[in-house]
């Protein structure tokens, strides 16, 4: 799964809520998906939903609450969740525009290579710093990368 610039995805990371989506015609929010973006976009959203919530209630609290630091406390929670929604938002419209870059972690050395933005699987890329050849492959509508022989 590549990663995002700004929210480093990592395979072994987070994976709770996350949506069936159709093979057969994925879709996230009305939308066609962006092909080897689905756990990415899957997560993303999850998020997105839980920022829009907590933005939500914690604006409901305020309103309710008769403490005027507590009231503060509240105000400023809805407003950093509402930037948090913002942020998602504005990268899941990037992938959902073919304007944001496919990159991974260099599975040697940990250096970024970069796919470009729209790339097509098969495409091959040396890593930089250690000259690790490796190609796009498809797994499941999510990219992965796979070492090449040198």
């Amino acid at each position: 799964m590549p990663y995002l610039k700004g929210f480093c995805i990592m395979r072994f990371g987070i994976r709770q809520n996350w949506k069936t989506i159709s093979t057969d015609y994925p879709k996230t929010r009305g939308k066609y998906m962006r092909e080897g973006y689905r756990s990415v976009l899957e997560f993303l959203e999850a998020d997105f939903e839980i920022e829009e919530e907590q933005e939500h209630l914690y604006n409901q609290l305020a309103t309710a609450s008769h403490d005027a630091k507590v009231k503060e406390t509240f105000q400023h929670l809805a407003r950093a969740a509402k930037g948090h929604k913002d942020a998602i938002g504005r990268i899941i419209r990037d992938i959902e525009s073919d304007n944001h870059d496919v990159c991974f972690y260099c599975l040697m050395c940990g250096w970024e290579i970069s796919f470009g933005k729209m790339p097509s699987v098969g495409n091959e890329e040396r890593c930089s710093l250690c000259c690790q050849k490796f190609a796009l492959v498809d797994v499941d509508n999510d990219y992965e990368i796979k070492p090449l022989p040198q």
